[in-house]
């Protein structure tokens, strides 16, 4: 008796997940997101930048500016940006003047940079009780034009190709609003 009941539960613990699958409609081919808002394919972009330079041991920048963007598809966009940089001496500088005739350092000036933007990873962040919120995270990688000025007579101003390489992403608040956060490295 014992037996034929371990037995039969046995054969229903078989059986009864296979017969379900067999009813289940078939996933094969089927795509991975059904959908999905695409919130970058074809769309056009302006976006204002503020920024400050980290590491220079000289002087520090605050650098403004405007990016253009255009994505051909929702994982991939190009894009263009111009900027200017403020530079001021910081306190090692100031102490070298202090104590030094001559003291010729370099500051950046204005930049163009021309780029492309990947996007591998997007979603929807959902919190309880408030409407959901799209975002990305993306890979910037550019080139272009930037001014490097001197500051005396000793060193000239010129204008250098620098590779610029950033991460970031994207937080949306509806359909054409964004904010954007980015953190890059201007290989000058």
């Amino acid at each position: 008796m014992k037996r034929t009941f371990l037995l039969a539960l046995l054969l229903c613990a078989t059986l009864l997940p296979a017969a379900a699958a067999a009813r289940a409609p078939a996933m094969e081919g089927a795509p991975l997101l059904r959908r999905a808002r695409l919130m970058h394919e074809g769309r056009q972009g302006v976006t204002p930048s503020v920024g400050i330079s980290l590491a220079h041991p000289y002087s520090n920048h605050i650098m403004v500016g405007l990016r253009y963007d255009y994505y051909i598809a929702n994982w991939i966009g190009l894009g263009a940006d111009f900027g200017y940089a403020f530079g001021f001496d910081n306190g090692l500088a100031k102490r070298i003047k202090a104590e030094r005739k001559q003291f010729e350092t370099t500051t950046l000036g204005y930049s163009i940079m021309g780029g492309i933007t990947l996007v591998p990873l997007h979603g929807k962040l959902l919190f309880k009780g408030l409407p959901s919120t799209r975002y990305d995270a993306f890979v910037r990688i550019s080139g272009g034009a930037i001014q490097i000025r001197g500051d005396g007579d000793p060193i000239q101003s010129e204008l250098a190709f620098a590779p610029r390489i950033g991460i970031g992403g994207h937080l949306f608040f509806g359909e054409q609003t964004a904010f954007v956060i980015e953190a890059h490295d201007t290989l000058v």
